[in-house]
């Protein structure tokens, strides 16, 4: 891991991962701006988007050819697969304590 101080703060310059919690004000950008400036960073290899009001999460993948692959993971019980590091959370334990509001 790379770490640059930044402000007297330590910021890692080279991810495998960065995961998102979605609001409404910030959902657009995240999608957006910010996935495609992610996108420059050449360690970087998997984006999370993580919705606040239902279980729900986007997952970006790179594959080898460069190009992104999106799969969306719905349901307390779904599994999202993270390969960067090794992970299978299920969505159940990604929420946990949190309490959504009627549909």
């Amino acid at each position: 891991m790379i770490f640059v101080n930044i402000r007297g703060v330590d910021a890692l310059t080279n991810p495998v991962l960065i995961v998102e919690i979605l609001s409404p004000s910030s959902a657009e950008r995240d999608r957006e701006e910010k996935f495609t400036a992610y996108q420059a960073i050449p360690s970087f290899v998997e984006y999370l988007l993580i919705a606040q009001d239902s279980a729900h999460v986007t997952h970006y993948s790179r594959r080898p050819d460069g190009t992104w692959l999106r799969e969306d993971v719905t349901g307390l019980d779904a599994i999202v697969r993270i390969k960067a590091i090794n992970c299978a959370p299920a969505l159940r334990d990604i929420y946990e304590n949190v309490e959504f509001g009627p549909s």
